[in-house]
């Protein structure tokens, strides 16, 4: 036997009140993004960063980080609360689920004048999701690329890395790496 939910398929990307972290509700800007990571937990989905162009134009990389709700259909915003820790803006990265944390690896910053990328990023960064709070990790040893097309991917303890553009040079690489988290 054959169970069906609804299907039809219904608009949530629309432009709608959200409630900072102060409280204050104001209407989330978040309106287009690409090359972003977006990761599903039990109830929620959480979306980082991304690049898009703006209204006028302008394209742009983003920060943003927002915390989308299954059960009551809503977002928050989760970018005003930035610590010094807080990931800067970043397209092409990957972000994966750590038990009640979320992992966040590579990714880096176009530059659409000159058409290259003007930063690449091979930090970790783990955001828990009860506390709401980012710190980077202190990982150790040589990563030499950043994702953009990569896999990324937690295995039990180990972050495995493969492929994706080099830190180095714009090339594409086969290598694969290895993160122990348990450490």
């Amino acid at each position: 036997m054959v169970s069906c939910w609804n299907t039809w398929w219904c608009s949530i990307s629309q432009v709608q009140p959200c409630l900072c972290c102060c409280g204050h509700e104001y209407v989330c800007r978040r309106l287009t993004t690409n090359t972003h990571d977006w990761i599903i937990t039990l109830s929620y989905r959480y979306l980082f960063g991304g690049n898009n162009t703006s209204a006028e134009g302008r394209y742009r990389v983003l920060d943003d980080f927002f915390c989308f709700d299954t059960t009551t259909l809503t977002w928050k915003c989760l970018t005003n609360n930035k610590s010094d820790d807080f990931p800067s803006s970043r397209s092409g990265h990957a972000l994966i689920p750590f038990g009640n944390k979320l992992l966040l690896f590579g990714g880096g910053v176009w530059d659409d004048n000159s058409a290259q990328w003007v930063h690449k990023y091979n930090h970790v960064y783990l955001y828990d999701t009860v506390r709401g709070d980012w710190h980077q990790a202190a990982a150790h040893g040589d990563i030499s690329v950043c994702t953009f097309p990569s896999t990324a991917r937690l295995g039990h303890y180990h972050l495995l890395v493969f492929g994706g553009q080099s830190t180095k040079n714009n090339w594409t690489t086969n290598e694969l790496f290895v993160l122990d988290t348990g450490t």
